[in-house]
C-alpha cells in the first residue's frame, strides 16, 4: 500500500511526464483539474467500426461542426460497449444513455432531440449505464471497467483513469517482492526469464475478446505486460498481433509510442535505472497458436506446430507458459491475465487505502440463440444458467434451449438441466483454458444439434497441424462418421464415434488433439439415446 505523500508524489511524476510530451490531448483532464465536457462516445471497437461506426463518427463530427456544437460536445471514439451484435453503438455522457443500431440517418435526430432538447431517442435506446439497473448491472466489471469510458487513443485519459500508477510504484518504490507475489498469483508458473510474450490470437473463431481488449484499453495491456516483465527481470516484452486486427494494431502502436514518449516504457522507466523494450509483432492469425509452443514457433518464423503435450496432464494450462524464442528463455501470458495483473497491482501497489478483496471474474463471449449476444465480464461465481438469463437476455419467445456449448470449438456440450454450475468450477475452468475458450454458445430447440457438431469438427479438422496421424486422421474420421449418421447415429455409429473420441483424447500428440475429443464425448454422454459402453 502507498501512503498519501507517496501517492501525491506519484501523481506529480505522472503529470510532469505528460507535460513533457508533444502538444495534444487534454492534460488538465489527465491531472484531474477539470471534468470532462459533455461527450458522445462512439464505439470504435472492431465490430462496430466495420459495421458503419466509422461513417457514424464522421457524420456526428460534421453535424456538430455544422451546428456550432463542437466546442460544447466532445466526440470520442471509445472502446467496446459490450453490445457487439447490436452495433454501431454509442453512449451520451454524463446521462449514461446507450443507443444501439445507430445509422448515419439517425444523427440529426440524436443531435436535435437529445443533445439540444434533452430528450433521449426512444426508438434507438438500448439502455442506461447505471450502477444497479443499467445495461451492465449483472456484470462485475474489473478489467473492462474503462471500456466505453475513456478514449483509448489518449494517454492522458488512461492516466486519469489510473493507468501506469502501478508501474510507477513498482519502478520508483522498488516494490519487487509484492510485484513478484502478484505475478505468481495472476500468472502461475512465472519465473526468471529473458522476455515475456503475449498474443492477441483469439481463443475461438468469430470471437473478438482479445482484440477488443486491446482496442478498448491498450494502456492497461501494455502496463500489465511491463509489470510481468519487471517481475521476472526481463528486459524484453513481445506482443503478437494478428495482421487482421488492424484497429487493435493501430491503437497499440499509438499507445506504445505515447508511453515511450512519456518515459513510462523504453529506456529508463520513469527516469530510473530499469529499461524495457516492448515490441509489437504483426503476424498471421492461427487457432493453433493458442498452444504456447506453436506460438513460439510462429514468432521464430517457422510453421506453427505444437510440441508434444505433457504426458501427465496434457490439457492443463499450468503445464505450459514458458519456452525459447531466438535463444532467449521467455514466459508466455494471456492478455486477459496481464490486464488483471495491471488492475490488481494498481489497487495493491498504488492505492492510498488498503484494497478490499477482489472478486474473481471471467471475461467471456455469449453467442448463439440469445436475445443479446455480447462480450461481458461476469463474476466467476455465476452459473451458466444465470449467464444466459441475466447477461444474454434468454432466448427469443417461442424458442427453447436445447444445449449449451461452453469452451469454444473444443468445449463440451451440456443439457439445460446441467447448467447450475458456476464458472469457477474446476471442470468449466479446464474447458475455457488451455485449448479452450471463455465462450458460451446457446443452441435453440429448432436447431439440429448434430449439424452443430458437424460444423465444429469441420473447423477442428481444418486446423489440425497434421504432424500427428491420430489427430489428423482421427478428426477426418469423426467428420465422416458424423456426416453419415443422418438425423441420429445408430448403435454401430455410436460405438465407432466413442472409440475415435477415446483415441483422440488418449493418444494425440498435443493438447489440441486431446481437447478436440471433448465436444464428441460430451455429445455422446449427454445427448445420445444409445448407451455408450
Amino acid at each position: 500500500m502507498i501512503n498519501e505523500t507517496d501517492m501525491a508524489a506519484l501523481r506529480m511524476q505522472l503529470a510532469d511526464r505528460l507535460r513533457r510530451r508533444k502538444p495534444g490531448g487534454n492534460k488538465a483532464v489527465a491531472a484531474g483539474e477539470e471534468p470532462r465536457p459533455r461527450s458522445v462516445l462512439v464505439c470504435g471497437a472492431g465490430g462496430c467500426a466495420s459495421g458503419g461506426g466509422r461513417q457514424l463518427y464522421a457524420a456526428l463530427r460534421d453535424e456538430l461542426l455544422r451546428r456550432g456544437l463542437a466546442g460544447q460536445v466532445e466526440l470520442v471514439p471509445t472502446g467496446c460497449l459490450g453490445l457487439c451484435a447490436e452495433g454501431p453503438v454509442l453512449a451520451v455522457a454524463p446521462e449514461g444513455v446507450v443507443y444501439s443500431r445507430v445509422g448515419v440517418a439517425d444523427v440529426w435526430e440524436i443531435v436535435e432531440d437529445h443533445l439540444l432538447a434533452g430528450k433521449p431517442v426512444e426508438r434507438l435506446l438500448a439502455g442506461y449505464i447505471a450502477p444497479e439497473e443499467g445495461l451492465y448491472s449483472a456484470e462485475t466489471r474489473r478489467i473492462t471497467a474503462r471500456w466505453g469510458i475513456i478514449n483509448p487513443e489518449r494517454l492522458e485519459e488512461a492516466v486519469a483513469a489510473g493507468s501506469y500508477r502501478a508501474l510507477a510504484a513498482a519502478v520508483l518504490r522498488k516494490e519487487s517482492v509484492e510485484l513478484v507475489r502478484l505475478a505468481d498469483e495472476f500468472l502461475p508458473g512465472f519465473g526468471p526469464a529473458d522476455g515475456v510474450v503475449a498474443t492477441l490470437n483469439e481463443p475461438a473463431p468469430g470471437v473478438y475478446l482479445r482484440s477488443t481488449l486491446a482496442e478498448s484499453d491498450p494502456h492497461s495491456l501494455l502496463e500489465g505486460l511491463a509489470l510481468a516483465a519487471i517481475a521476472v527481470n526481463a528486459p524484453l516484452a513481445v506482443l503478437h498481433v494478428p495482421a487482421e486486427y488492424t484497429l487493435a494494431a493501430e491503437r497499440l502502436r499509438l499507445a506504445l509510442r505515447a508511453a515511450v514518449e512519456a518515459g513510462f516504457l523504453g529506456d529508463g522507466l520513469f527516469g530510473g535505472e530499469i529499461s524495457l523494450r516492448v515490441e509489437l509483432c504483426v503476424g498471421e492469425e492461427d487457432f493453433l497458436q493458442k498452444d504456447d509452443s506453436a506460438l513460439l514457433e510462429a514468432l521464430g518464423g517457422r510453421r506453427a506446430a505444437p510440441a508434444p503435450a505433457d504426458p501427465i496432464d496434457p490439457i492443463d494450462p499450468a503445464a505450459s507458459g514458458c519456452g525459447v524464442l531466438g535463444g532467449l528463455r521467455v514466459r508466455i501470458a494471456s492478455p486477459e491475465s496481464l490486464v488483471r495483473l495491471a488492475f490488481a497491482a494498481s489497487s495493491r501497489l498504488a492505492a492510498a487505502e488498503e484494497p478490499s478483496a477482489e472478486e474473481e471474474t471471467v471475461l467471456l463471449a455469449l453467442s448463439g440463440r440469445l436475445l443479446r449476444p455480447r462480450l461481458c465480464e461476469a463474476s466467476a461465481a455465476m452459473t451458466l444458467r444465470e449467464l444466459i438469463e441475466q447477461m444474454g437476455g434468454g432466448l427469443p419467445e417461442g424458442d427453447e434451449l436445447q444445449a449449451v456449448q461452453f469452451g469454444g470449438p473444443t468445449g463440451g456440450l451440456l443439457r439445460p438441466d446441467q447448467l447450475e454450475v458456476p464458472l469457477n468450477a474446476a471442470g468449466l475452468r479446464a474447458w475455457r483454458e488451455g485449448m479452450g475458450a471463455p465462450v458460451l454458445t446457446a443452441i435453440g430447440s429448432d436447431e439440429n444439434l448434430l449439424d452443430a457438431l458437424r460444423s465444429v469438427y469441420r473447423y477442428l479438422g481444418r486446423h489440425s497441424c497434421g504432424q500427428c496421424s491420430v489427430c489428423r486422421i482421427g478428426l477426418a474420421r469423426v467428420e465422416e462418421r458424423l456426416g453419415a449418421a443422418g438425423e441420429e447415429p445408430d448403435a454401430e455409429a455410436v460405438r465407432q464415434l466413442a472409440a475415435l473420441g477415446k483415441q483422440l483424447r488418449e493418444a494425440s500428440r498435443c493438447g489440441f488433439g486431446r481437447a478436440a475429443a471433448r465436444p464428441l464425448l460430451t455429445y455422446l454422454a449427454h445427448f445420445c439415446r444409445v448407451e455408450v459402453e
